[in-house]
């Protein structure tokens, strides 16, 4: 029987490091579209109505919005920024049990939109995380939280 819970345990614990996806990024200026499972999130794809969330309007500079996000993410715990540049923000948001790792993505447009995508690297349902992660910064964002 121990055998049996250490190897379930081993198991558990390899399979929330999964690496970090290679699909991540901009591709003809959008974000990839979610798999079919239930633990994605995306506003590239209206079509797409179980994965799709409205894009975040701002009416400020772009490059303010920009600091915005990151402060958002810089002071949320057990997240990681992995890059910033002029268009594009992916960071890694790790729960606190389990250790699972999330992949958000932030897409700034020209036309004062920030497309956004956050999925789960693991697993089939995420029991809603990532819609209420984006629903939370979303409110942080348009509150001006840091």
């Amino acid at each position: 029987m121990k055998t049996i819970l250490s190897f379930s345990l081993l198991f558990l614990f390899v399979s929330c490091q999964a690496p970090r996806p290679k699909h991540l990024g901009l591709k003809e200026g959008k974000l990839s579209q979610c798999p079919e499972s239930p633990n994605c999130i995306n506003t590239h794809f209206e079509t797409d109505k179980d994965h799709y969330m409205e894009p975040l309007k701002y009416q400020i500079a772009k490059e303010e919005a920009q600091q915005r996000i990151l402060r958002i993410l810089k002071n949320t715990p057990r997240t990681e920024i992995i890059t910033s540049n002029d268009n594009y923000i992916h960071a890694e948001f790790t729960s606190s049990i389990f250790k699972f790792v999330d992949d958000v993505e932030f897409n700034f447009s020209e036309e004062s939109l920030i497309h956004y995508k956050s999925a789960s690297r693991v697993g089939h349902s995420d029991l809603g995380a990532n819609r209420k992660r984006m629903n939370e910064l979303i409110f942080r964002f348009n509150q001006n939280e840091i």
